[in-house]
């Protein structure tokens, strides 16, 4: 029997199968050694190899950030190697051990560390700390009726950090905690092997990897601390968002002293005509509808009841995806049968079943009531959209977020529910609103099965994609005019994703490591000697199998604990808005 994984090995994976697909490619390949599961592993081998490093191993890619017309812009995203992942996986779980000085003030949303043996990722659920916000933002309204709601963010916040002052915000919450010597020394590193990346417009600290969140919550930890102290219990921050509830006079001080604040960190804010400001009393219309589900069937319920039936009746997995395809239904269902008859979780159900309440539970859970429950989803979710998309449409500025919110909600959601003909139109109706043009370009592909588009958008819209498409043998259409590294590298995408999409002999010519790995070919071996670290490494885990080995590891789950990734696009990529 194969020895089960360790938590960290399980959080890793689970962060980043939701956050870059490929980091999540490489951390599985890696993962395939017994070794590398322990948690001794990471917090000794992949820690000190990560510390003795002199030259950083990065790819990076391109997520797509706005279009406006026909231009389309970018946000550059930093992948980390396997080996780096775990480490920092590994580092990110000792300082929440270490003391409060790494953990954000209770006015700050985003990236609080996760503790204990909680499973599901490095970082705390997003959900739960917007949802705490939203109510912590609600009392502060209510016992300032009068006052006015100030909304601003740092200008290209990561970006825009300079290495001293991530080394010195590093360094001052260590010599704070009691973080041990080799920890804070491969924070030092990777520290180092940021500032030593080749990254466009980049100062020092790199968006993408798991320990650029620690470092931008540290570099504010000051800043957070006088705001709230100032503001106390109307001063909050998600990432680079910052709300401030008070008088107005008092807001606009506020304000100016973050511009001061932010200043002595060579950071900036941005203009302020790009601020929101309203009223208090105004807030009520900004809850977000889709975050109290109270529907017999909610999509939550619905999700924890698939894995329950995945794990349990893992025999029945092949039937109930031939089910949900004849419905239309586009889910994409993970074998959980190895890992589950390899772990103690048979063992864990043995004992709970003899509860009746979980007795029930499962002898209910079938492929037919799945199915029954899915088309009841469909069906309010497409019934919902044209009533918010009316809505949409009369509202300015910030009483636009929650409808955009709740209707990005929908659109994900649909991506996997609804039917083909009725997805075509979701994707017609949002593409009218810019703030919604992602989301309305993957429903158009998926239903069209055209990424013509996608291609364009970057690499997390391809997985968005491809991630569907890959559960029909059905053909898929490409047809761009010039192929740059976004198009070559979404192309990678679809082929680790096992997607057969006939390309251009330029495109098959050209030296490109990452579409090599995708496409693994007896010569591909030569790859495992590319002068990319990133992708010799990549390539020297894949091993020198004659086949491809990412198709059936996306089938397959890593661990009993590894959740099912259904959102079409990760809900932390969208910015914060109250």
């Amino acid at each position: 029997m194969t020895t089960p994984a360790g938590i960290l090995a399980v959080r890793a994976v689970n962060e980043y199968r939701r956050r870059d697909f490929l980091a999540y490619i490489g951390l599985r390949y890696y993962l395939d050694s017994q070794c590398a599961t322990k948690d001794d592993w990471s917090r000794v081998a992949a820690s000190s190899l990560v510390s003795g490093r002199k030259i950083p191993a990065y790819l990076s890619v391109s997520h797509y950030k706005d279009r406006v017309e026909a231009v389309i812009t970018h946000r550059e995203i930093h992948i980390p190697g396997p080996n780096e992942a775990m480490a920092e996986v590994a580092l990110l779980d000792a300082c929440s051990s270490a003391g409060e000085s790494f953990q954000p003030l209770p006015c700050v949303y985003s990236y609080r560390l996760a503790t204990g043996n909680f499973k599901g990722g490095t970082f705390q659920p997003y959900i739960e700390g917007f949802q705490e916000k939203q109510a912590a933002l609600r009392s502060a309204c209510r016992e300032s009726e009068s006052s006015r709601i100030l909304i601003t963010d740092i200008r290209k916040f990561y970006p825009n950090i300079p290495a001293k002052v991530a080394r010195r915000a590093w360094q001052s919450a260590c010599a704070n905690s009691t973080l041990k010597p080799e920890f804070r020394s491969l924070g030092n590193s990777l520290l180092e092997l940021h500032a030593a990346a080749p990254a466009k417009d980049c100062k020092a600290i790199l968006t993408g990897p798991l320990f650029s969140h620690l470092v931008a919550n540290l570099v504010l930890r000051d800043l957070d601390r006088e705001m709230t102290s100032a503001f106390p219990g109307r001063y909050f921050r998600y990432v680079d968002d910052i709300v401030l509830v008070g008088s107005e006079s008092n807001v606009r001080r506020g304000r100016q002293r973050l511009k001061d604040i932010l200043g002595d960190l060579e950071l900036t804010l941005h203009d302020a005509e790009k601020d929101y400001e309203y009223s208090t009393s105004d807030h009520s219309s900004g809850s977000s509808p889709f975050l109290s589900e109270n529907e017999k069937v909610s999509w939550k319920s619905f999700a924890g009841e698939l894995k329950r039936f995945l794990l349990a009746k893992p025999e029945q997995t092949e039937d109930l995806a031939k089910a949900f395809l004849e419905n239309d239904l586009r889910m994409p269902l993970m074998d959980y049968s190895v890992v589950a008859r390899e772990s103690d979780f048979l063992g864990r159900l043995k004992i709970y079943a003899k509860y009746a309440f979980v007795r029930r539970s499962f002898q209910n859970t079938t492929v037919k009531s799945l199915v029954e429950n899915a088309i009841i989803l469909r069906e309010r979710f497409i019934s919902e959209v044209p009533a918010a998309v009316q809505q949409l449409a009369g509202k300015k500025h910030h009483h636009r977020k929650p409808t955009i919110s709740y209707l990005r909600f929908l659109a994900k959601r649909l991506v996997f529910l609804a039917r083909t003909e009725d997805l075509s139109e979701v994707g017609k109706a949002l593409a009218p609103f810019p703030e919604l043009s992602l989301n309305s370009e993957i429903c158009s592909a998926i239903a069209m099965r055209d990424v013509s588009v996608i291609v364009q958008l970057g690499v997390d819209a391809a997985q968005a994609v491809a991630q569907i498409l890959r559960l029909s043998n059905a053909p898929v259409k490409c047809d761009v005019e010039r192929w740059g590294e976004n198009e070559r590298q979404a192309m990678s995408l679809f082929a680790f994703n096992g997607i057969d999409i006939p390309i251009p002999d330029a495109l098959q010519k050209a030296e490109d490591g990452l579409h090599s790995i995708a496409d693994w070919q007896p010569a591909s071996r030569k790859i495992m000697e590319s002068s990319d670290p990133f992708i010799r490494e990549l390539a020297c885990l894949h091993g020198v199998d004659e086949g491809r080995r990412h198709e059936a590891i996306v089938k397959k789950a890593f661990d009993v604990d590894e959740e099912l990734a259904f959102d079409a696009i990760h809900q932390l990529r969208q910015s914060y808005s109250p």
